[in-house]
């Protein structure tokens, strides 16, 4: 559990939406609007922050940060990766990574979240979600982003996988793609570990999903150098669920000129579950606000309290 003050908790009210992809599976979305500077009636930094998820688990997991970024005057989109927590679609299976990427693209256009003011925060696989987005916009098209971070992101799998398994999980792919394999129970994040009766939590994939990561972690490295979003990059120190040294590697191969990559001693896998996750928070909040422009003069919205899902339609 994370210690969110009742003045921060209160501040910050949320909205839950049903967003609607293009093939028709229903997104969960959770909207903190951002909260105005003490004293005022006016936002003085409305930005807007997309928060990506890891695999296997949810957004709700990020309520505590997506607050922490609400009180600092941030509107922020916490979605459930399709086949994730509360979203549709089949558990923990994409046929190609790239489904991953078009929902996140839709929905920064659903929420009509200006590329100017807007900034990325994917985790782990969302991490490489994020850092997919952002290389496929630096192909030519416009830039969903001002600048994005990744938390620990999969830029390397560190989990052996028998080769019986392997050659199965292949042949699967072809002619059964959504037979599951059960997860490697992750024992080396004790904040992972100490959840396991999570109801949303998920804890098998299917062939044709761990394949579908297994190309876009190699596209990743193939495509670095189309970034051109300043990117900056957070890593556990004692991370034993990614490869704490490949984002090391990888920023070199940026293409952004703005880039940088710091190692968090002694922090496990998950970034904002830490206990000093604030610290953390307060890092991100610091670089994106000096990268990402305040809107003037928009007025805040009143104070409200959660409301109930509202079914909406990615363009």
């Amino acid at each position: 559990m994370h210690a969110v003050g009742d003045a921060e908790r209160s501040a910050s009210p949320r909205c839950v939406h049903q967003v609607v992809a293009r093939d028709g599976v229903a997104l969960h979305v959770r909207e903190y609007p951002a909260v105005p500077a003490a004293g005022s009636g006016l936002l003085t930094a409305p930005r807007t922050l997309l928060l990506v998820h890891g695999a296997f688990e949810h957004g709700e997991l990020y309520d505590h940060a997506a607050r922490y970024f609400a009180a600092r005057g941030w509107r922020v989109l916490l979605p459930d990766l399709r086949g994730h927590g509360r979203s549709g679609g089949t558990a923990m299976h994409v046929r190609r990574f790239v489904e991953y990427v078009a929902d996140l693209r839709g929905l920064l256009r659903e929420f009509d979240a200006d590329p100017a003011r807007t900034a990325l925060v994917g985790n782990s696989m969302g991490g490489l979600a994020t850092a997919r987005l952002i290389q496929n916009a630096d192909r030519g098209g416009p830039a969903p982003a001002a600048a994005a971070a990744l938390c620990s992101p999969l830029l390397r799998i560190v989990t052996p996988v028998p080769i019986p398994k392997l050659l199965a999980g292949k042949v699967c792919r072809l002619l059964r793609p959504r037979t599951r394999f059960a997860a490697p129970r992750n024992a080396h994040d004790p904040v992972a570990a100490a959840r396991p009766h999570d109801p949303l939590r998920r804890t098998a994939v299917t062939a044709s999903w761990f394949f579908a990561v297994r190309r876009a972690v190699k596209a990743v490295w193939k495509d670095a150098d189309r970034i051109a979003t300043p990117l900056h990059v957070m890593q556990s120190g004692a991370d034993r669920v990614v490869c704490p040294l490949a984002p090391g590697v990888w920023i070199n191969e940026v293409g952004a000129a703005d880039r940088s990559c710091e190692v968090l001693p002694g922090a496990n896998h998950e970034v904002f579950q830490e206990p000093d996750w604030r610290r953390h928070a307060a890092r991100l909040a610091e670089w994106f606000e000096t990268r990402v422009p305040a809107a003037e003069g928009l007025a805040a919205a009143g104070p409200a309290a959660e409301l109930a899902p509202a079914a909406r339609r990615a363009a």
